[in-house]
């Protein structure tokens, strides 16, 4: 709700709450989530820094006790961010491995996200 409001702020402190209840809970993936979604928000509000921080941390968590859905959606996601924030080449990186998961699960709507964020990426590559 807060996303499609473009309330960023909001949202990323509703992550950071979600997050102080996962961690007790001992739900890990919960954690992993919460800083994957945290991570999109914080690119969205300009730290490309933090946002990179908050992916490392919940890939390590993802990786882990994560889907292939969770991965496919995740490595898409952050590709997203790094063509935005001007990185295409590292975009790249992202979304094949997110293709890679999208593929094994047979989740073709995502694959079709996917390739799009891609083509984008493509076209700011120099």
């Amino acid at each position: 709700m807060y996303i499609r409001t473009s309330k960023v702020d909001e949202a990323i402190k509703v992550f950071k709450e979600a997050i102080q209840y996962c961690r007790p809970a001992g739900d890990s993936l919960c954690v992993g989530e919460s800083l994957e979604q945290l991570s999109i928000m914080t690119a969205l509000a300009g730290d490309f820094e933090g946002a990179q921080l908050y992916f490392t941390k919940a890939m390590s968590l993802l990786e882990k006790y994560g889907s292939k859905k969770n991965l496919c959606t995740a490595y898409s996601n952050y590709g997203s961010i790094m063509s935005v924030k001007g990185r295409p080449q590292e975009a790249m990186e992202h979304f094949e491995k997110s293709l890679q998961y999208c593929n094994e699960i047979e989740k073709y709507d995502a694959v079709a996200s996917t390739l799009n964020n891609k083509a984008d990426a493509f076209r700011r590559l120099k």
